[in-house]
């Protein structure tokens, strides 16, 4: 009795592996993302943008794993939009958004993904403030220079 049990439970626990490494397999052919000029979009099928991540509106870049999401009570339930190409990975990116919304990404590499999201994001925060500034006429200071430069 307790052989079949066994037999029973390493054949359930197999088939489920396998069944999780084929929709990794697929899905990340169906799902990837791509870093645009003004923002970094989740494409199915190479197509079709269901998710549109604008820089500005990003607050933050997390790497994660999934110790950190269960033990952290903002990322538990329902709080968080999974955006996911791969169900077998250790590590993945949040992604906050300055509304609350928090995002989270499964890419191949995901410190390698969230260090060009930050770059990104701080390339084009530092776009949008020099912009504003420039509409406003504010003189943005040299911290180590206590004169505003020459314009």
């Amino acid at each position: 009795m307790l052989t079949v049990v066994t037999i029973a439970i390493t054949t359930c626990a197999a088939v489920t592996l396998a069944f999780l490494a084929g929709v990794q397999l697929i899905m990340t052919r169906v799902l990837t993302y791509h870093f645009e000029q003004e923002s970094v979009s989740v494409v199915l099928f190479g197509r079709f943008r269901p998710l549109i991540i604008c820089y500005r509106d990003i607050g933050d870049v997390v790497v994660i794993t999934w110790r950190d999401l269960f033990l952290d009570y903002a990322r538990s339930g329902f709080r968080v939009r999974w955006w996911n190409n791969r169900t077998l990975v250790w590590r993945m990116v949040a992604v906050h958004h300055r509304d609350g919304r928090e995002l989270m990404l499964t890419p191949a590499d995901p410190e390698v993904f969230a260090r060009q999201l930050r770059e990104h994001v701080t390339m084009r925060l530092g776009e949008y403030l020099d912009d504003q500034s420039a509409r406003s006429g504010i003189v943005a200071r040299d911290p180590h220079n206590r004169e505003p430069p020459v314009r």
